[in-house]
């Protein structure tokens, strides 16, 4: 059986959280690592990934295919079976401490993880999305603003929903 020293050749990225490691290869290999709350139990590697991006105790890998694979403690967001047919055409995938979001290639959304702080939501029409501690929140086509997540870190933006509307400004022609 290989030992992970032996795995950790052509490294080009290592991604930690808070008790495991993963270590992304030029071949796109991950070899996984540590605390088996924060990986799955034992020595494993996974194949075919072009990034990896983590959060307090779990791994999300976008895969060259633009599939989501992942890793760690299931709250924290480690185990997606139940939405796997769902993340595919992913653009990127954004953390917080406790979930992910993915961005498809279409501005579909779909987050998992702790639903308190930000996992179980699915939205349409996303350009970009922002994380902090305990919460999302996302600019959508039209220029307006999507949270979730934690109202205590700032998931309820209802105090602010009319500074939050688009504005249009109609440039006069020459």
């Amino acid at each position: 059986m290989e030992s992970v020293e032996n795995s950790l050749k052509n490294i080009k990225m290592i991604s930690g959280n808070l008790c495991a490691f993963a270590a992304l290869n030029i071949d796109g290999v991950v070899t996984r690592w540590g605390n088996t709350d924060c990986t799955d139990r034992g020595f494993k590697t996974i194949s075919n990934v072009k990034e990896i991006v983590t959060n307090e105790k779990a791994f999300a890998g976008i895969t060259n295919d633009n599939k989501v694979v992942t890793w760690g403690d299931r709250y924290n967001g480690g185990r997606t079976r139940d939405i796997k047919e769902k993340l595919v055409d992913v653009k990127k995938v954004y953390s917080n401490p406790d979930s992910f979001v993915a961005l498809k290639h279409n501005g579909d959304i779909i987050s998992w993880g702790s639903d308190r702080f930000g996992g179980g939501k699915e939205d349409k029409h996303i350009v970009k999305v922002f994380a902090n501690t305990g919460s999302f929140s996302a600019i959508k086509f039209d220029g307006s603003v999507v949270s979730w997540g934690s109202d205590n870190y700032g998931a309820n933006h209802s105090t602010v929903t009319e500074e939050l509307k688009p504005v249009y400004i109609k440039i006069p022609s020459n």
